[in-house]
């Protein structure tokens, strides 16, 4: 069963509304009188009717209805409560970010590390999970061996064998073919 709304008088008896400003206060009963009257709740239209709009009245629409104190009055219309809010809010912020995501995916070079990392990044939006965490490959801590300067990392083979180090600057050293032997 959906919530009871609030009417638009009871609103508008509201310390909320007397915080608007006169004209958000007409985009905010515009908006919520054609929601009533014709069951759909129209921003544009309401932006046209509050402001003298000569460009692109959407774009103010989405301003308008992200205004934490618009937010607050519709929240009170709708019979939201606190939790339905974040949740709205936490739906509308992964949607922009599946938007960014998708837009750099497009952009990046086929195949790239950075394609690679959006792929995964895109998979665990879709899939709602979180990313995996990049760590940096550990050093060997049981490699004691003198080559190494001190705050190095030892960089060792499958056997074992030390082939070279990253220092701690993050450059990479390799051994001597014939040192890397003993």
């Amino acid at each position: 069963m959906a919530p009871q709304r609030t009417p638009l008088a009871a609103l508008e008896a509201r310390v909320e509304w007397q915080v608007l400003t006169p004209k958000q206060q007409t985009f905010l009963r515009t908006y919520i009188q054609s929601g009533v009257d014709l069951g759909t709740y129209d921003a544009v239209a309401a932006v046209r009717a509050a402001y003298n709009v000569t460009g692109n009245a959407k774009v103010l629409s989405y301003e308008l209805l992200a205004n934490p104190k618009i937010e607050c009055l519709l929240a009170l219309h709708f019979g939201w409560n606190a939790q339905d809010r974040l949740q709205a809010r936490q739906r509308k912020s992964i949607r922009q970010l599946l938007s960014q995501v998708r837009f750099q995916l497009r952009h990046a070079e086929p195949g790239s590390v950075s394609a690679q990392r959006l792929t995964a990044q895109l998979q665990s939006l879709l899939l709602n999970q979180e990313p995996p965490v990049e760590r940096e490959p550990e050093a060997e801590t049981a490699v004691s061996d003198t080559r190494i300067p001190v705050g190095a990392a030892a960089l060792v083979d499958e056997r074992g064998v030390t082939r070279g180090y990253r220092t701690a600057d993050g450059q990479y050293v390799q051994l001597a073919a014939v040192e890397a032997t003993r």
